[in-house]
């Protein structure tokens, strides 16, 4: 979530911030980040600077904790949104700052939701090669520990002697010139040299990884699955306005350009990101190998990194669910699903169609539109749940609704007559309905405007105005969304996690959390907890 353009002018203190978010429940630091802290709630929240130039544009980040279905991961979203907005709030003197959630600004830059699924991936003979390509590796694991911890020593002495001769020099010239400036830069500079050594380092082991993956894992869901995310930019888009005045359903989607991948690592925008496996086992060396035995079981933490930040809580719920049931159509049946020539290029062609009109060619060149692909997979997953015992009634509730939303969704060309039943529901329609609302001589920059405006997380809110004026009933209850600002869910990693925090975030036990595990002092010893 990024600052509004209005409050440029003075910047988030983050440290000020913290102290609001604390009186609302309390918080602990995170091991990796000093710039992140985990609630109570089991979630965290973080800033993330662009960069040393232009720190004041970072953006708040926040996680969810670990969830058990769709409508709960909702519930924690909406939850952390109104819970960190009313902090962003009363950090300010005049308790006038604006945060936007969405997924591109005003200069083109996009970001957007990360979603996590634990998903099994890889049976049998692929499994077995998963496994053998991670002991092959480990003889690298041990090569890249004891030459990092030699990188750090050669790094310390060599910048400790740069520091000292380039004080001396400073000093020579000028007594009186304080050293502040310079030794940041060249603190910072240092940094930057330390990291990139560390990035050559551990190149071979990313190589190594990346090629396991390709060869061995999550080989069902890139096969039965990339079609289904190629096109789910219908339901998820959150809508994008471009500086040549196009409209596009997904300005996240557009940039994907690879089926799997480790992220920003290589330049890469995938629809499988596994950077988290990459950095389990290059970071923390003290729990390197830990992590390493982890990643021999079947089922892996996996990220879907295309979604954009949307605030309609229906099309957020479908997009949630209905990725949920095709991951276990994968696991759970022999389907038959569209499998699409070239996804990568049926992504980036559905995400900038708005009339839905775009198709893209299979194996047998039959040519599908982004709607026929997710009607395919819905009845594909309704056929798997009439076929199995004790179906969870949100099964069916996330089928009903992604359906409904499929059927009134139609392709068109008339911008006037767009299926006004899915305003304040989908997203990206609904953001193209109100721009159309505007005069057709209506500049870029006006166009834009409400581009923007409408993913304010306030009353002023294009997103929320338009809810008010349909009069929509929300999908979540308050009751829902205030036991989720305070407590962690039940059945969960977080919820070991938000008792940690709650009982001893405000002793003296020098408490850390992580995702996966925590630090804290008992009795003068250190111990440390798993989730």
């Amino acid at each position: 979530m990024r600052k509004s353009d209005a409050q440029k002018s003075e910047r988030l203190d983050f440290a000020k911030f913290l102290i609001h978010l604390a009186d609302e429940l309390p918080i602990a630091p995170s091991f990796r980040n000093p710039n992140r802290v985990f609630l109570a709630n089991g979630g965290c929240v973080s800033f993330e600077h662009a960069g040393v130039a232009e720190s004041e544009h970072g953006m708040l980040e926040c996680a969810t904790p670990e969830c058990r279905s769709p409508r709960e991961l909702l519930c924690y979203q909406v939850a952390l949104e109104t819970l960190i907005s009313d902090s962003v709030k009363s950090t300010f003197s005049k308790n006038d700052a604006l945060l936007i959630k969405g997924s591109a600004d005003a200069h083109g830059h996009t970001f957007g939701q990360h979603e996590s699924y634990d998903v099994t991936i890889g049976r049998g003979i692929a499994l077995f090669g998963w496994r053998m390509g991670l002991v092959l590796m480990l003889p690298m694991l041990v090569v890249y520990q004891l030459m990092s911890l030699v990188w750090f020593l050669l790094f310390w002495l060599v910048s400790q002697i740069a520091f000292r001769a380039n004080w001396r020099r400073s000093s020579l010239a000028d007594e009186g010139l304080s050293m502040e400036p310079e030794s940041a830069v060249l603190s910072s500079r240092w940094l930057n040299w330390c990291a990139t050594g560390l990035r050559v380092l551990h190149m071979p082991i990313a190589w190594a990884l990346w090629l396991n993956i390709y060869w061995f894992a999550l080989l069902p869901q890139r096969r039965h699955l990339a079609a289904f995310f190629a096109s789910r930019c219908i339901i998820d888009g959150s809508g994008f306005l471009d500086r040549e005045n196009r409209y596009w359903i997904s300005a996240r989607s557009a940039t994907v350009n690879s089926t799997i991948g480790f992220g920003s690592y290589r330049n890469e925008r995938p629809i499988f990101r596994c950077d988290s496996w990459l950095r389990g086992l290059c970071t923390d060396s003290d729990w390197t190998f830990r992590f390493y035995r982890k990643l021999f079981r079947s089922r892996q933490r996996i990220e879907i990194a295309i979604g954009d930040s949307g605030l309609c809580e229906q099309s957020q719920y479908v997009r949630l669910g209905a990725t949920s049931l095709v991951f276990d159509l994968v696991e759970l049946s022999t389907c038959v699903t569209p499998r699409l020539k070239n996804p990568i290029e049926a992504i980036q062609r559905f995400a900038k169609d708005w009339m839905l009109l775009a198709s893209a060619a299979d194996g047998a060149r039959r040519q599908w539109t982004a709607l026929d692909i997710q009607h395919a997979y819905a009845a594909n997953v309704r056929a798997m749940l009439q076929t199995k015992e004790n179906v969870p009634l949100e099964a069916w509730k996330v089928l009903d609704q992604w359906q409904t939303t499929l059927n009134q969704l139609r392709p068109t060309d008339d911008e006037i007559n767009l299926p006004r039943s899915m305003l304040g529901r989908v997203d990206w329609l609904s953001k193209l309905w109100l721009i159309h609302q505007m005069k057709s001589d209506s500049t870029w920059a006006v166009r834009k405007k409400i581009d923007l405006r409408y993913h304010e997380l306030s009353d002023e809110g294009y997103h929320y105005r338009l809810n008010q004026m349909l009069g929509l009933a929300p999908l979540l209850m308050a009751d829902e969304k205030s036991r989720a600002r305070r407590n962690p869910p039940a059945e969960s990693p977080a919820l070991k996690r938000g008792y940690l925090i709650r009982e001893f975030s405000e002793s003296d036990s020098q408490l850390r959390v992580d995702w996966t595990y925590a630090e804290l002092v008992l009795e003068g010893r250190l111990k440390q907890v798993e989730f």
